[in-house]
């Protein structure tokens, strides 16, 4: 039997997590909501029984107020189960990894994993800057590996990067590309190129709105970062991931850079490295006031001399022109772009409805003023507001 014949039969349902914090408990959440076998494998057996005697608790106390009958509960008792050890991936067609975004620690993940699992499981990281290939080792056969970054809160999102490679095995990405089809998630399709490009759009965004923290302070400036494709705010939205792991990841996207932006961020990336250092380490922006207030940093920022309403509409246009910039230089698609933001920031708008609504000509212009005040390629106009 050949194996793109198996890949249409073979049911993937049942999926280990490993690594259960915040992210993974998402992910873990989000595969029982879709009425898949999930298997948790976490750092502690201590933890393993919590997360156990939670799920029990659970189902008995939805039969008590009649949510689910005895029959249902009993069945569904199976559905969930949490170890502490890693050998319980033998039993997952699919096994997703959600630890910290950290290379070695990844990797050592990915040897434990290799040892334990069945020759036609799919593995995924869930890493949102780490590509597949990194994870290369010995004891994992990297034609099985493939990137599934989901979104936080998962369920909310419902989004997932499918990073691709050239060495993927082909019933892999059949059937990965399946299990995402079938749960209704929508799908950004990414290669080596353009992996973490949903990430990448909004570094520019930081960048400028450091900018404006050094005048403004952090408070004012994430309130003005706030758009209809940009909710949150932009220094919200860091702190919600973590520091660390936007440093991690602002350090990789500066290093590849398919936007060509990360001159905007420069300044924010050391900055975010002296947060994250000694005694900084558990800070977040809504500790700081005004960038100087950090000990330790001292850098010099090209001045801004905008008026609030002037630099709330510069962040809006530079984020708005740097999703059109992904679509003309074949990073995604646009069709996918205004589907893929509106389901990460929960808006009813996209970028490109957005440019349409305020007018090309008129974000254009704008730009081009950015653009002459020290000649910043990120804000030179793409040729998408042309039209």
């Amino acid at each position: 039997m050949g194996s793109q014949h198996r890949s249409e039969i073979i049911m993937d349902n049942c999926i280990a997590v490993v690594g259960v914090g915040r992210m993974g408990k998402s992910i873990v959440d989000f595969l029982i909501a879709k009425d898949l076998k999930v298997i948790a494998v976490t750092r502690s057996e201590e933890q393993a029984e919590k997360l156990n005697r939670k799920w029990h608790k659970g189902l008995v106390s939805k039969q008590k107020y009649g949510v689910i009958t005895a029959d249902k509960a009993d069945e569904m008792a199976g559905q969930f189960f949490a170890s502490s050890s890693m050998e319980v991936v033998a039993g997952a067609d699919i096994i997703i990894e959600s630890v910290y975004e950290d290379v070695e620690i990844k990797r050592e993940v990915f040897s434990q994993v290799g040892k334990h699992i069945r020759k036609d499981a799919i593995v995924a990281s869930n890493s949102s800057s780490i590509s597949p290939l990194e994870l290369k080792n010995p004891s994992l056969d990297i034609s099985r590996l493939v990137g599934l970054h989901f979104f936080f809160p998962v369920s909310v999102s419902n989004i997932v990067e499918l990073v691709t490679h050239e060495t993927l095995a082909k019933d892999v990405y059949t059937r990965i590309d399946n299990f995402v089809t079938h749960h209704g998630i929508v799908k950004v399709e990414q290669g080596l190129n353009n992996a973490f490009l949903l990430n990448m759009l909004s570094m520019a965004v930081g960048g400028e709105a450091f900018r404006g923290a050094i005048k403004f302070g952090f408070s004012k400036a994430n309130e003005l970062s706030k758009s209809e494709i940009f909710p949150l705010g932009v220094f919200s939205l860091f702190d919600h991931v973590g520091i660390p792991v936007i440093l991690e990841a602002t350090m990789r996207y500066a290093d590849h850079d398919p936007l060509e932006n990360k001159k905007s961020y420069e300044y924010l990336l050391t900055f975010m490295r002296v947060m994250a250092d000694g005694e900084n380490h558990d800070m977040v922006f809504a500790d700081i006031e005004y960038p100087c207030d950090l000990a330790n940093w001292d850098g010099e920022v090209p001045p801004l001399y905008d008026n609030e309403d002037e630099f709330k509409q510069r962040l809006n246009y530079l984020h708005i022109n740097t999703c059109l910039f992904a679509v003309e230089t074949g990073l995604i698609d646009k069709n996918i772009l205004d589907k893929a933001i509106m389901a990460i920031m929960g808006t009813d708008k996209g970028p490109i409805q957005l440019a349409s609504e305020i007018g090309h000509r008129k974000i254009q212009w704008a730009l081009e003023v950015f653009y002459n005040e020290r000649e910043a390629t990120y804000y030179r106009p793409t040729s998408l507001l042309e039209y």
